[in-house]
């Protein structure tokens, strides 16, 4: 359904995407950031979940001075709406298209999107992306050294998810707590840690490492020590937390 057209641009909406199509009248560069914006205004009002755009007939190298502007204003507002798939058609002009892979590659954007050959094969994937999601989608927001994350999800799949957050909480607790016992072990601790946890016997380690069974149970004794370690079971938590598993 064509649900708005100037000399420019095309916009159809079909099920839950955004389908745009240059035409191919000369495009300069305030007449692609006013399309953007109309673009835009449509998008918050429709809200899809996936945008399209056909970029055949698109002749414009997309000057660097415009990518953050891209970024923040246009692309931004459309991933905090709800947009989880993003799809472009390649351009007929290769430096036109380089310069739209430029402009989500030099600003680190909040999406990434996916380029097409065939404007059907686009649609199909991005149809099948939708289903896939249907039962859990997230947003991740860059916030300098922070990130927050907006979940959209089954209701029936909250208890779990709350869960699931309240083990990570724990578990990133459980580093904290014991990051700097792990940080006191020495390079050849740290090492002799890691072959116990996997299963190794101190003999075996001892022919792993060349070097005497007894002074493996000398460093197992400074390691049980430093990591205050009072259950076997505290191997095996150390281990998870910090990924020392192979």
């Amino acid at each position: 359904m064509e649900i708005y057209k100037s000399e420019n641009i095309i916009v159809n909406k079909r099920n839950d995407m955004l389908i745009q199509q240059w035409t191919s009248t000369a495009l300069g560069v305030e007449d692609f950031r006013k399309e953007l914006r109309t673009f835009l205004s449509f998008y918050e009002k429709i809200r899809p979940k996936s945008v399209l755009w056909l970029q055949e007939n698109f002749k414009l190298q997309i000057p660097p001075s415009l990518y953050n502007w891209i970024e923040n204003k246009i692309v931004k507002k459309q991933y905090e709406s709800g947009m989880t798939n993003l799809g472009f058609t390649v351009s007929a002009d290769m430096l036109s298209h380089l310069s739209v892979m430029a402009s989500f590659e030099k600003v680190g954007s909040v999406i990434q999107p996916n380029f097409f050959i065939d404007q059907n094969m686009a649609i199909d994937f991005l149809n099948k992306e939708v289903k896939k999601k249907s039962n859990l989608s997230y947003k991740v927001l860059r916030l300098k050294d922070r990130a927050k994350i907006d979940i959209e999800l089954d209701f029936n799949l909250l208890p779990k998810m709350i869960t699931t957050l309240n083990k990570i909480e724990k578990e990133q607790e459980f580093v904290k707590n014991n990051l700097s016992k792990i940080r006191s072990l020495s390079s050849r601790e740290m090492e002799i840690f890691k072959l116990i946890v996997n299963g190794y016997s101190s003999k075996e380690i001892a022919i792993k490492l060349f070097i005497e069974a007894s002074t493996i149970g000398s460093h197992r004794k400074n390691i049980i020590k430093k990591l205050h370690i009072k259950r076997p079971v505290d191997w095996f938590l150390l281990a998870k937390a910090f990924d020392l598993f192979k």
